[in-house]
């Protein structure tokens, strides 16, 4: 339902749909990466990371792989880079 909405541009449903999914399943990397695809989509560079971030957080705490999410997070910074939004010293 969430790539449906967002194949179809809209983005805030989408991202709403992947808030949903986290707030059961905070883990999940797939809706992570959905919330992150479409909050980048409108802009919202600080809230694609931040869910990443805590997404990723989660995954430590439960021993999952992180490999995905940390992909991720690197995706974003570089994009947030590139739109020279970044005013953080990483």
């Amino acid at each position: 339902m969430g790539l449906h909405l967002a194949n179809r541009n809209q983005t805030a449903q989408a991202q709403r749909f992947a808030a949903t999914i986290l707030t059961v399943a905070p883990e999940d990397d797939m809706a992570a990466q959905l919330f992150s695809h479409c909050a980048m989509a409108q802009g919202d560079f600080t809230a694609a990371r931040l869910q990443v971030e805590t997404t990723l957080q989660n995954q430590q705490r439960m021993g999952f792989d992180t490999t995905f999410m940390r992909q991720e997070l690197a995706r974003i910074k570089a994009a947030t880079a590139a739109a020279h939004l970044d005013t953080t010293n990483y």
